[in-house]
C-alpha cells in the first residue's frame, strides 16, 4: 500500500533508480532480492511501520506511517547523492506534475489539506525526521538510514490493493463532492472534473458541463470480455453526447452537500462512461458490488446505464434505475442485460412502494447492490443472485448484517446466456435518464468465483457479503463522509 506509492514516486523522480534498485524488506531479510554485485548499486531498501493514529477530526481522518529508507552503495558519494535526491522528493511531498503521477492531478481542499494521488494512496504529506550514516565493514558498503513520517487519508482507495489479474477489489471510485481551495464566482472548484478532453485541464467551476470525471485511484486494469487480456483503462470517465452532466456546488444548491454531478431532469440522454480511445465495457464475469450515494430527480435515474443496442437480442450493460411512476409509485430495480423491456424476465425489483416520502423525497440516498456472476462463468445455477442495502437521509432502518441477508437477498435468473455481466457507466445512452444528483460511486470486483463452502454460500452467491470487512469499511466511510445518512 504505502510501499507501492513510495516505490512509484522514487522510480519516477530519481533517474539513478529508473531501472531498478528499490526493494521492500521483510524482516529479518527479504530472500526475493539480493545485492550481489556492484551493478546493484546504488540501491534502496525500505521498511514501513504503520501507526494507526487516527486524527480526532471526522474529516480528514488522517493516518500515519513511519517510513525507513536505507540507501546502500559501494561509494559514499552515491549514497549521499541518492539520499539527498530522495529527501528533496519526499520531504513536504507535493505532486506538481501537470497530469498527476498516477494520471490524477493532486489538489488542496478548502480546509488547506493537500491531496496527492499515488498508487492506491491519497497522500496528505511526508516529513523528514532524521538520518544516520553507517559503514558495513564485512560487505564494504556505505549506508544512510533516513526516517520519514507519511500522513495519508483513511479512505477506501486503500482497498484497491492488487492489479492481478485486474484491479481489485476497488476498481472505481468516482467522487463528485471533492473541491479545491481555488475560489471563483463565490464557490470552490470541482477537484476531479474537467470540461475539456485535455489531460490535466481541471478543476472546474459550478454549473459547468463536464467531459471528464477522474477515478481517484487513476488508471485501472480490466477486461472487456471474460476471455480477453487485461488492458489498462484510462483514469477518467467521459461522454461524447452533446448534452452533458453538470457540476453543481453547494453555493448553487445548498441542500446537497459540497458538490454533485447533475444529470438534468430535462436533458434526456446524459451519461459518463468508461473510455479508452473509444467506448469499452468492463467485464464482471464473477459479479460485483455497486455503491452509490445519490438523489433521484424527475421520474427516472439510471445509476448504472446501458450503452448497447439490445433490440436485436444482444446483451447490454448492467442497468440500475430508481424511478417514480405516476407521481406516487417508487421502484428501485436492476436488469443485468441492459433493458427492462427486452429482457423483462431478468429484471429484479428491489423496492416497489407507493410511499414516496420514504423512498424518494430525501436529499441523500445510499444503495449497495452486490450481485454474483453469470452461471456460464461461475459454474453455478443462477445469474446475478445477490443482496442489497438501501437507506436515505430520512429513512434508515439500520439493518443488521443478518437482517440484510435474510430480508434483502434475491435469486437471479436461470436463463442461459454466455455473455458476462458488464458495467459501462453512469447515466444511459439508450434510454432516457430524466434526472439525478450523484455524489459518489464505487465499484468493487472479485477476481474469481465466490465459493465459501457449505450452507447457502456457493458459486451463486454474491462476491461481497454484508458480513465482510470490506463492507464494514464501506459503511464506516459512508457514515463518516455523509453524516446526514446516519
Amino acid at each position: 500500500m504505502i510501499g507501492r506509492a513510495i516505490h512509484q514516486i522514487l522510480k519516477t523522480h530519481i533517474s539513478e533508480l529508473s531501472t531498478g534498485g528499490i526493494y521492500p524488506i521483510i524482516m529479518p531479510q527479504n530472500p526475493k532480492y539480493t545485492l550481489g554485485t556492484s551493478t546493484s548499486y546504488p540501491a534502496i531498501i525500505y521498511d514501513i511501520i504503520l501507526d494507526y493514529e487516527t486524527s480526532k477530526q471526522s474529516v480528514p481522518n488522517i493516518k500515519k506511517a513511519s517510513l525507513s529508507i536505507n540507501v546502500i552503495s559501494d561509494t559514499y558519494i552515491d549514497v549521499d547523492n541518492v539520499s539527498t535526491q530522495v529527501r528533496d522528493v519526499l520531504d513536504k511531498y507535493q505532486d506538481l506534475s501537470k497530469e498527476g503521477i498516477n494520471d490524477v492531478k493532486g489538489y488542496t481542499d478548502p480546509n488547506s489539506n493537500p491531496h496527492n494521488f499515488c498508487a492506491n494512496i491519497d497522500i496528505n504529506n511526508i516529513f523528514y525526521k532524521e538520518d544516520q550514516d553507517d559503514y558495513i565493514d564485512d560487505l564494504f558498503l556505505y549506508t544512510r538510514s533516513t526516517i520519514y513520517d507519511v500522513f495519508y487519508y483513511d479512505n477506501l482507495c486503500c482497498l484497491s490493493y492488487d492489479n492481478d489479474p485486474i484491479t481489485n477489489p476497488l476498481m472505481l471510485n468516482l467522487d463528485f463532492t471533492l473541491q479545491t481551495n481555488e475560489y471563483s464566482s463565490s464557490e470552490y472548484k470541482g477537484a476531479l472534473l474537467s470540461t475539456t478532453t485535455i489531460s490535466g485541464d481541471y478543476p472546474i467551476t459550478g454549473s459547468s458541463n463536464i467531459k471528464r470525471a477522474y477515478n481517484k485511484i487513476g488508471g485501472y486494469y480490466a477486461k472487456e470480455t471474460p476471455t480477453s487480456s487485461k488492458t489498462k483503462y484510462d483514469s477518467f470517465f467521459t461522454t461524447e453526447n452533446s448534452t452533458k452532466p453538470s457540476y453543481i456546488t453547494k453555493q448553487i444548491n445548498t441542500a446537497y452537500g459540497d458538490g454533485a454531478l447533475l444529470f438534468s431532469d430535462s436533458a434526456g440522454f446524459q451519461y459518463i462512461r468508461a473510455y479508452d480511445g473509444g467506448y469499452k465495457n468492463i467485464s464482471l464475469p464473477y459479479g460485483a458490488l455497486f455503491i452509490y450515494v445519490y438523489k433521484p430527480l424527475g421520474v427516472s435515474g439510471y445509476l448504472s446505464g446501458n450503452h448497447t443496442d439490445t433490440s436485436g437480442g444482444d446483451i447490454g450493460n448492467m442497468v440500475i434505475n430508481h424511478e417514480l411512476t405516476g407521481g406516487t409509485l417508487v421502484n428501485l430495480k436492476f436488469n443485468p442485460c441492459g433493458n427492462f423491456t427486452d429482457f423483462s424476465s431478468r429484471t429484479n425489483n428491489l423496492i416497489v412502494s407507493s410511499d414516496k416520502e420514504k423512498y424518494w423525497d430525501a436529499n441523500f440516498h445510499f444503495l449497495a447492490l452486490s450481485v454474483g456472476g453469470n452461471k456460464a462463468q461461475t459454474g453455478g445455477s443462477y445469474n446475478q443472485s445477490g443482496w442489497y442495502e438501501y437507506f436515505n437521509s430520512d429513512y434508515n432502518p439500520k439493518l443488521t448484517t443478518g437482517q440484510i441477508i435474510k430480508n434483502n437477498s434475491f435469486t437471479g435468473n436461470s436463463d442461459t446466456y454466455a455473455e458476462s455481466l458488464t458495467f459501462a457507466g453512469i447515466g444511459n445512452s439508450i434510454d432516457v435518464t430524466s434526472g439525478m444528483f450523484v455524489f459518489e460511486m464505487m465499484l468493487f470486483v472479485p477476481t474469481e468465483t465466490t465459493s465459501r463452502g457449505g450452507g447457502d454460500f456457493d458459486s451463486d452467491s454474491a462476491p461481497f457479503q454484508p458480513t465482510d470487512i470490506i463492507y464494514k469499511n464501506i459503511k464506516d466511510y459512508v457514515y463518516n463522509r455523509y453524516s446526514k445518512l446516519k
